[in-house]
């Protein structure tokens, strides 16, 4: 078992959050200062996913 416990932000999907943050009109999510900060990597996979689907266009969500 593990001294401290993962933030959840950390072992989740961030679609949701990015979607969220997205409709809140925050630009740059890599130099947004989350509490516990998910890796960048998960951040540019989630943004990729939801282009894929159509959720967000080439900057802005749709």
């Amino acid at each position: 078992m593990l001294p401290n416990p993962v933030p959840e932000i950390q072992r989740t999907n961030l679609g949701n959050i990015v979607l969220l943050l997205k409709s809140f009109k925050i630009e740059n999510l890599m130099d947004f200062d989350f509490m516990d900060p998910p890796p960048q990597d998960n951040i540019l996979n989630s943004m990729h996913q939801l282009w894929v689907l159509g959720a967000l266009n080439n900057m802005l969500a749709v």
